[in-house]
């Protein structure tokens, strides 16, 4: 059985989730554990042969230590790129939790780590008006917050950590991720989140021009979350 499972969730769409959920994919592995993806619901994927496919849970996949099952990584994946809830009316089907436990409960048979990234932001609508947080609850996984560094991050990032407070949502942890090249301001607003969020910074990830991320490392430290 799964040793130990996290929730990856940011501040707002393009804070970098997926990069994120690699690097802690890649410590873990570091640290010796096994170590497996999850993208539970996934909006504008690709058309293949195969189905409906995530980037984002490909990513995953690869970066697991070993390969499973596409539909356990993701079971409900959406072609419209918008809102899950969205996608979903225009696409005329109906996301229920039911289909992200079932998946989840059936990964979570593997002994190691599980680290499961969200979509969008922690209030993003998933199913009807309801976020990914009705089911984090019952999964009972701690969150690790991602913080898109740019104009505007400090007060994302302050909300949705009120948020998951208010919530009840215990926070492993936050990572810091360059997503603005030019923005000229990281270690002022780095020391600023930490002076304001109560949980630990795992660490710092610089923007990266390599979208394939052959770059070795994973820039975080997880001493707490082991």
């Amino acid at each position: 059985m799964v040793s130990k499972a996290f929730f990856v969730t940011g501040t707002d769409t393009g804070s970098g989730k997926t990069l994120a959920s690699i690097m802690l994919m890649r410590a873990f592995k570091t640290a010796g554990q096994p170590v497996y993806g999850m993208k539970p619901v996934a909006s504008g994927c690709m058309l293949t042969s195969a189905g409906l496919v995530s980037e984002d849970a490909l990513q995953l996949i690869d970066n697991s230590s070993s390969r499973l099952p596409y539909a356990l990584v993701n079971p409900v994946a959406l072609a419209s790129p918008c809102s899950p809830n969205i996608a979903a009316k225009l696409e005329g089907r109906e996301v229920n939790t039911g289909q992200v436990l079932d998946a989840y409960q059936q990964l979570a048979k593997q002994e190691g780590v599980v680290i499961v990234e969200g979509i969008g932001g922690w209030r993003t609508p998933v199913f009807g008006q309801s976020g990914m947080g009705i089911i984090i609850k019952q999964m009972e996984l701690p969150v690790v917050l991602v913080v898109g560094l740019r104009l505007g991050c400090i007060s994302h990032a302050l909300l949705t950590h009120e948020s998951l407070k208010n919530e009840n949502i215990e926070i492993a942890g936050w990572i810091a991720n360059q997503v603005d090249p030019d923005y000229m301001y990281i270690d002022e607003t780095v020391a600023c989140l930490q002076d304001v969020l109560d949980c630990n910074l795992l660490g710092l990830i610089p923007y990266l021009d390599d979208p394939g991320l052959s770059k070795t490392g994973s820039y975080l430290n997880i001493t707490t979350l082991l």
